[in-house]
């Protein structure tokens, strides 16, 4: 039986040097270059309860990697027995399969997946808020009779009416002031003054909430 060798912190790292140099300053797993300062020494985990060294060399070190192998190594292992595989099949052996299944799949590619479905591209432009605001701004000047400004909604897009009220309103925008009547002007204001409104609630929300939020992150540092 071989004889297993504690080793210091001190010794460990000149170890990880001449064995770094031994496998010609590759990653054993990657089989890359990597650099002095990306190395790590990997070795084989054990629970406290267990004994070091036995046929799967538990405790030993095993070989010199990149360190965010290491990390991945390390993560892989610990799901094998969160997820209770290990019961079932060994690590190596779980990994060996899972190559041999993404290169050879029991399916053909044929089918798609509802997640992976190609989505619909939207045809219309989708109405912004400022486009919105600049419609409603001459909407009483379009429609004098009315009292009420059409509602915004995220899905409105750009056609039919809302594309010949967005062609008319951005003419109309460029306009000088001096063009409208007494009357339009009042109009304009009108529904300048509606728009406000119609924000205000938003407004008074946003300002709750971010009130609400200063006041929680007072009492967490009280705490």
């Amino acid at each position: 039986m071989t004889k297993l060798i504690p080793l210091t912190t001190a010794e460990l790292k000149e170890l990880r040097e001449q064995q770094w140099t031994k496998q010609n300053f590759k990653c054993a797993i990657l089989n890359i270059r990597i650099e002095a300062d990306e190395c790590v020494l990997d070795h084989k985990h054990k629970l406290k309860s267990e004994e070091c060294g036995g046929p799967d060399g538990l405790g030993c070190l095993r070989g010199v990697i990149h360190h965010n192998v290491n990390v991945f190594e390390g993560k892989l292992e610990r799901l094998w027995k969160r997820y209770g595989l290990s019961k079932v099949i060994t690590l190596p052996d779980l990994l060996r399969r899972c190559a041999d299944y993404i290169e050879h799949p029991p399916m053909e590619p044929l089918y798609i997946h509802p997640n992976e479905k190609p989505k619909k591209k939207d045809l219309y432009k989708r109405l912004s808020k400022t486009e919105y605001k600049r419609i409603c701004k001459f909407y009483f000047v379009w429609f004098p009779n009315r009292r009420v400004l059409p509602k915004f909604s995220k899905n409105i897009f750009i056609k039919d009416k809302w594309d010949a009220w967005l062609k008319k309103a951005n003419e109309y925008n460029k306009m000088k002031a001096n063009v409208f009547t007494k009357i339009e002007k009042e109009l304009i204001k009108k529904a300048q003054t509606m728009i406000k409104q119609y924000d205000e609630p938003v407004k008074k929300v946003k300002e709750k909430t971010i009130k609400k939020e200063i006041k929680k992150r007072r009492r967490r540092k009280n705490v």
